[in-house]
Protein backbone atom coordinates (compact mmCIF):
# COMPACT_ATOMS: atom_id res chain seq x y z
CA UNK A 1 0.00 0.00 0.00
CA UNK A 2 0.84 3.39 -0.56
CA UNK A 3 0.15 6.79 0.27
CA UNK A 4 -3.50 8.46 -0.63
CA UNK A 5 -3.53 9.88 -4.33
CA UNK A 6 -5.73 12.50 -4.68
CA UNK A 7 -4.42 14.63 -8.00
CA UNK A 8 -4.26 12.45 -11.43
CA UNK A 9 -2.97 13.92 -14.64
CA UNK A 10 -4.67 11.94 -17.54
CA UNK A 11 -2.57 11.90 -20.99
CA UNK A 12 -5.13 11.46 -23.63
CA UNK A 13 -8.28 13.04 -21.88
CA UNK A 14 -9.87 13.73 -25.21
CA UNK A 15 -10.17 10.39 -26.38
CA UNK A 16 -12.78 7.69 -25.95
CA UNK A 17 -10.78 6.35 -23.25
CA UNK A 18 -9.19 9.23 -21.58
CA UNK A 19 -12.16 11.10 -21.70
CA UNK A 20 -14.09 8.69 -19.21
CA UNK A 21 -11.29 7.99 -17.14
CA UNK A 22 -11.29 12.07 -16.43
CA UNK A 23 -15.22 12.08 -16.14
CA UNK A 24 -15.10 8.84 -13.36
CA UNK A 25 -12.48 10.07 -11.25
CA UNK A 26 -13.56 13.77 -11.23
CA UNK A 27 -16.86 12.26 -10.33
CA UNK A 28 -15.00 10.62 -7.12
CA UNK A 29 -13.69 13.97 -5.53
CA UNK A 30 -9.91 13.25 -7.51
CA UNK A 31 -8.05 16.52 -8.76
CA UNK A 32 -7.97 15.77 -12.13
CA UNK A 33 -5.21 17.53 -15.08
CA UNK A 34 -6.18 16.29 -18.44
CA UNK A 35 -3.57 16.90 -21.60
CA UNK A 36 -3.99 15.98 -25.26
CA UNK A 37 -3.13 17.58 -28.34
CA UNK A 38 -2.72 20.42 -28.99
CA UNK A 39 -1.74 21.14 -25.19
CA UNK A 40 1.22 18.03 -25.22
CA UNK A 41 2.68 17.34 -28.69
CA UNK A 42 4.45 13.70 -27.13
CA UNK A 43 6.76 14.15 -29.80
CA UNK A 44 8.82 17.49 -29.02
CA UNK A 45 10.79 18.52 -26.68
CA UNK A 46 8.42 21.30 -25.66
CA UNK A 47 5.73 19.05 -24.85
CA UNK A 48 7.91 16.73 -22.90
CA UNK A 49 9.16 19.33 -20.92
CA UNK A 50 5.54 20.75 -20.02
CA UNK A 51 4.78 17.24 -19.53
CA UNK A 52 7.49 17.30 -16.20
CA UNK A 53 6.37 20.53 -14.98
CA UNK A 54 2.68 19.05 -14.43
CA UNK A 55 4.19 15.46 -12.93
CA UNK A 56 5.59 18.13 -9.92
CA UNK A 57 1.89 18.45 -8.75
CA UNK A 58 0.54 15.05 -9.10
CA UNK A 59 0.25 12.19 -7.78
CA UNK A 60 -0.01 9.37 -10.58
CA UNK A 61 -0.58 9.35 -13.83
CA UNK A 62 -3.03 7.43 -16.84
CA UNK A 63 -1.38 7.23 -20.20
CA UNK A 64 -4.32 6.88 -22.75
CA UNK A 65 -1.99 8.23 -25.75
CA UNK A 66 -2.04 5.81 -28.23
CA UNK A 67 -1.71 5.83 -31.89
CA UNK A 68 -4.97 3.20 -32.16
CA UNK A 69 -5.33 3.06 -35.71
CA UNK A 70 -4.38 -0.32 -36.60
CA UNK A 71 -4.50 -0.36 -40.24
CA UNK A 72 -2.79 3.22 -40.74
CA UNK A 73 -0.27 2.02 -38.24
CA UNK A 74 0.72 -0.89 -41.55
CA UNK A 75 2.02 2.38 -43.39
CA UNK A 76 5.41 2.48 -43.72
CA UNK A 77 6.02 6.02 -43.71
CA UNK A 78 4.11 6.62 -40.69
CA UNK A 79 6.04 3.95 -38.86
CA UNK A 80 8.58 6.34 -37.03
CA UNK A 81 5.31 8.22 -35.71
CA UNK A 82 3.47 5.07 -34.34
CA UNK A 83 6.74 4.40 -32.50
CA UNK A 84 7.56 7.41 -31.18
CA UNK A 85 3.78 7.20 -29.57
CA UNK A 86 3.13 3.71 -28.83
CA UNK A 87 6.63 2.36 -27.99
CA UNK A 88 9.35 5.55 -27.30
CA UNK A 89 6.72 7.93 -25.23
CA UNK A 90 5.66 5.23 -22.19
CA UNK A 91 9.58 4.86 -21.85
CA UNK A 92 10.19 8.29 -21.37
CA UNK A 93 7.28 9.02 -19.48
CA UNK A 94 8.03 5.78 -17.01
CA UNK A 95 11.51 7.75 -16.46
CA UNK A 96 10.36 11.03 -15.57
CA UNK A 97 7.51 9.36 -13.18
CA UNK A 98 9.71 7.81 -11.22
CA UNK A 99 12.54 11.03 -11.14
CA UNK A 100 9.30 12.96 -9.73
CA UNK A 101 7.96 9.48 -7.69
CA UNK A 102 4.77 8.87 -8.94
CA UNK A 103 2.76 6.05 -10.11
CA UNK A 104 1.96 5.30 -13.65
CA UNK A 105 -0.72 3.46 -15.48
CA UNK A 106 0.00 2.87 -19.04
CA UNK A 107 -2.70 1.46 -21.01
CA UNK A 108 -1.60 -1.15 -23.33
CA UNK A 109 -3.74 -3.37 -25.93
CA UNK A 110 -4.74 -7.97 -26.45
CA UNK A 111 -3.01 -7.19 -30.30
CA UNK A 112 0.11 -7.80 -28.27
CA UNK A 113 -0.73 -11.90 -28.97
CA UNK A 114 -0.56 -13.10 -32.00
CA UNK A 115 -4.41 -15.28 -31.39
CA UNK A 116 -2.70 -18.63 -31.72
CA UNK A 117 -4.47 -20.18 -28.57
CA UNK A 118 -7.45 -21.53 -28.06
CA UNK A 119 -8.06 -19.74 -24.15
CA UNK A 120 -8.49 -16.42 -22.92
CA UNK A 121 -4.45 -15.13 -22.55
CA UNK A 122 -3.35 -14.83 -19.05
CA UNK A 123 -0.32 -12.02 -18.02
CA UNK A 124 2.48 -14.47 -18.26
CA UNK A 125 1.73 -15.61 -21.56
CA UNK A 126 4.26 -14.76 -23.86
CA UNK A 127 3.23 -12.14 -26.57
CA UNK A 128 4.13 -12.28 -30.55
CA UNK A 129 2.27 -9.06 -32.28
CA UNK A 130 0.72 -9.52 -35.93
CA UNK A 131 0.47 -6.17 -36.73
CA UNK A 132 2.90 -2.59 -36.38
CA UNK A 133 0.24 -1.36 -33.65
CA UNK A 134 0.62 -4.65 -31.78
CA UNK A 135 4.55 -4.40 -31.98
CA UNK A 136 4.73 -1.12 -31.05
CA UNK A 137 2.33 -1.60 -27.68
CA UNK A 138 4.35 -4.25 -27.63
CA UNK A 139 7.23 -2.37 -26.57
CA UNK A 140 5.79 0.34 -25.32
CA UNK A 141 4.95 -2.15 -22.23
CA UNK A 142 8.71 -3.36 -21.97
CA UNK A 143 10.07 0.37 -22.32
CA UNK A 144 7.32 1.72 -19.42
CA UNK A 145 8.24 -1.41 -17.35
CA UNK A 146 11.80 -1.25 -17.44
CA UNK A 147 11.77 2.15 -16.94
CA UNK A 148 10.01 2.87 -13.85
CA UNK A 149 9.21 1.42 -10.66
CA UNK A 150 5.87 2.24 -10.26
CA UNK A 151 4.30 1.24 -13.22
CA UNK A 152 1.35 -0.49 -13.88
CA UNK A 153 -0.04 -2.16 -17.61
CA UNK A 154 -3.52 -2.25 -17.82
CA UNK A 155 -4.11 -4.62 -20.88
CA UNK A 156 -7.60 -3.64 -22.20
CA UNK A 157 -9.72 -5.13 -25.35
CA UNK A 158 -12.39 -4.20 -27.68
CA UNK A 159 -13.05 -0.74 -26.09
CA UNK A 160 -16.32 0.92 -26.34
CA UNK A 161 -17.53 4.00 -24.69
CA UNK A 162 -19.33 6.78 -25.16
CA UNK A 163 -16.92 9.91 -26.39
CA UNK A 164 -16.30 7.29 -28.97
CA UNK A 165 -12.44 6.63 -30.62
CA UNK A 166 -10.96 10.07 -31.90
CA UNK A 167 -8.60 9.20 -35.42
CA UNK A 168 -10.69 6.12 -36.41
CA UNK A 169 -14.14 6.66 -36.63
CA UNK A 170 -16.63 5.35 -34.03
CA UNK A 171 -16.27 2.20 -32.01
CA UNK A 172 -17.47 -1.22 -33.27
CA UNK A 173 -21.00 -0.99 -31.28
CA UNK A 174 -21.69 2.78 -32.76
CA UNK A 175 -20.72 1.48 -36.48
CA UNK A 176 -23.19 -1.50 -35.82
CA UNK A 177 -25.92 0.68 -34.73
CA UNK A 178 -25.83 3.25 -37.23
CA UNK A 179 -25.01 0.58 -39.90
CA UNK A 180 -28.16 -0.72 -39.10
CA UNK A 181 -30.07 2.58 -39.09
CA UNK A 182 -29.99 1.88 -43.25
CA UNK A 183 -29.17 -1.69 -43.79
CA UNK A 184 -31.28 -4.55 -43.38
CA UNK A 185 -28.26 -7.00 -44.32
CA UNK A 186 -25.22 -6.60 -42.30
CA UNK A 187 -22.16 -9.01 -42.36
CA UNK A 188 -19.39 -8.93 -39.41
CA UNK A 189 -16.77 -11.42 -38.85
CA UNK A 190 -17.06 -14.41 -36.82
CA UNK A 191 -13.52 -15.98 -36.20
CA UNK A 192 -12.01 -13.12 -34.49
CA UNK A 193 -12.81 -13.60 -30.49
CA UNK A 194 -12.24 -11.06 -28.26
CA UNK A 195 -12.96 -9.25 -24.80
CA UNK A 196 -15.35 -6.50 -25.55
CA UNK A 197 -14.44 -3.86 -22.76
CA UNK A 198 -16.79 -0.86 -21.44
CA UNK A 199 -14.39 2.05 -21.11
CA UNK A 200 -16.41 3.26 -17.85
CA UNK A 201 -15.38 -0.36 -16.79
CA UNK A 202 -11.59 0.27 -17.17
CA UNK A 203 -12.27 4.10 -15.72
CA UNK A 204 -13.82 2.07 -12.36
CA UNK A 205 -11.33 -0.42 -12.22
CA UNK A 206 -8.43 2.92 -12.52
CA UNK A 207 -9.73 4.62 -9.32
CA UNK A 208 -9.80 1.95 -7.63
CA UNK A 209 -6.35 0.77 -7.72
CA UNK A 210 -5.38 4.88 -6.99
CA UNK A 211 -8.04 4.55 -3.94
CA UNK A 212 -6.78 1.15 -2.45
CA UNK A 213 -3.20 2.61 -3.28
CA UNK A 214 -1.98 -0.85 -5.06
CA UNK A 215 1.68 -1.22 -4.71
CA UNK A 216 1.72 -4.75 -6.80
CA UNK A 217 3.21 -3.01 -9.65
CA UNK A 218 3.33 -4.81 -13.32
CA UNK A 219 0.75 -6.46 -16.12
CA UNK A 220 -3.37 -6.93 -15.62
CA UNK A 221 -5.71 -7.93 -18.04
CA UNK A 222 -8.63 -4.95 -17.44
CA UNK A 223 -11.29 -6.33 -20.01
CA UNK A 224 -15.11 -7.41 -18.89
CA UNK A 225 -15.57 -10.70 -18.46
CA UNK A 226 -16.33 -13.52 -21.03
CA UNK A 227 -15.60 -13.27 -24.75
CA UNK A 228 -17.28 -13.55 -28.00
CA UNK A 229 -16.67 -13.00 -31.74
CA UNK A 230 -17.88 -9.80 -33.19
CA UNK A 231 -20.54 -11.18 -35.20
CA UNK A 232 -21.51 -11.72 -31.72
CA UNK A 233 -21.41 -9.16 -30.32
CA UNK A 234 -23.10 -7.28 -32.80
CA UNK A 235 -26.12 -10.24 -32.64
CA UNK A 236 -26.10 -9.32 -29.27
CA UNK A 237 -26.26 -5.55 -29.51
CA UNK A 238 -28.94 -5.91 -32.55
CA UNK A 239 -31.15 -8.04 -30.50
CA UNK A 240 -31.13 -5.41 -27.43
CA UNK A 241 -32.05 -2.89 -29.66
CA UNK A 242 -35.02 -5.19 -31.96
CA UNK A 243 -33.24 -4.13 -35.37
CA UNK A 244 -35.42 -6.80 -37.62
CA UNK A 245 -32.71 -7.33 -40.96
CA UNK A 246 -30.65 -9.77 -41.45
CA UNK A 247 -26.90 -10.69 -40.07
CA UNK A 248 -24.59 -12.79 -41.17
CA UNK A 249 -21.54 -14.25 -39.84
CA UNK A 250 -18.26 -13.89 -42.51
CA UNK A 251 -14.74 -14.53 -42.34
CA UNK A 252 -12.11 -12.61 -41.95
CA UNK A 253 -10.81 -13.47 -45.71
CA UNK A 254 -13.99 -11.69 -46.73
CA UNK A 255 -12.77 -7.99 -45.76
CA UNK A 256 -9.09 -7.85 -46.11
CA UNK A 257 -7.55 -5.46 -44.49
CA UNK A 258 -4.08 -4.21 -44.08
CA UNK A 259 -3.46 -5.40 -40.22
CA UNK A 260 -3.30 -8.46 -39.86
CA UNK A 261 -5.63 -9.27 -36.47
CA UNK A 262 -5.60 -12.41 -34.05
CA UNK A 263 -8.17 -15.04 -34.15
CA UNK A 264 -7.97 -15.19 -30.63
CA UNK A 265 -7.56 -12.37 -28.42
CA UNK A 266 -9.84 -12.91 -25.28
CA UNK A 267 -7.83 -11.87 -22.23
CA UNK A 268 -7.95 -13.65 -18.82
CA UNK A 269 -9.07 -10.87 -16.05
CA UNK A 270 -8.51 -13.28 -12.97
CA UNK A 271 -5.63 -11.39 -11.77
CA UNK A 272 -7.28 -7.89 -11.83
CA UNK A 273 -10.68 -9.34 -10.77
CA UNK A 274 -8.98 -9.89 -7.64
CA UNK A 275 -8.60 -6.12 -6.55
CA UNK A 276 -12.14 -4.85 -8.85
CA UNK A 277 -15.22 -6.62 -9.94
CA UNK A 278 -15.22 -6.69 -13.83
CA UNK A 279 -18.65 -8.11 -15.06
CA UNK A 280 -19.55 -9.85 -17.64
CA UNK A 281 -19.49 -8.09 -20.99
CA UNK A 282 -23.00 -8.56 -21.54
CA UNK A 283 -24.11 -6.66 -18.68
CA UNK A 284 -21.80 -3.68 -20.00
CA UNK A 285 -22.85 -3.79 -23.35
CA UNK A 286 -26.19 -3.31 -22.19
CA UNK A 287 -25.53 -0.53 -19.74
CA UNK A 288 -23.86 1.08 -22.43
CA UNK A 289 -26.75 0.95 -24.90
CA UNK A 290 -28.95 2.44 -22.12
CA UNK A 291 -26.81 5.10 -21.77
CA UNK A 292 -26.23 6.43 -25.05
CA UNK A 293 -28.96 4.81 -27.00
CA UNK A 294 -32.19 4.59 -24.58
CA UNK A 295 -34.65 5.75 -27.58
CA UNK A 296 -33.49 2.64 -29.45
CA UNK A 297 -33.92 -0.29 -26.20
CA UNK A 298 -36.52 -2.33 -26.59
CA UNK A 299 -39.51 -1.62 -24.17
Amino acid sequence: MQEEISKVLVLGNKGQLGFEVEEYLSSRGYSVVGMDYPELDVLTGDGRDALIGYLREVSAVVNCIAFTDVDKAQDPDLRDAVFRINADFPGQLSRACAEAGVVLIHISTDYVFSGHTARPYREADTPAPLNVYGASKLEGEVNALSSGDKVFVFRCAGLYGVKGPRGKGANFIDTIISLSQDRDVLKVVDDQITSPTSCSDVARAIERFLREGMSDYGIYHCTNSGAVSWYGLARFVLDTIGWQGKLLPVGTKDFPRPAPRPAYSALDNTKIRSVVEMRDWQDAVEEYLRRKYPERLLK
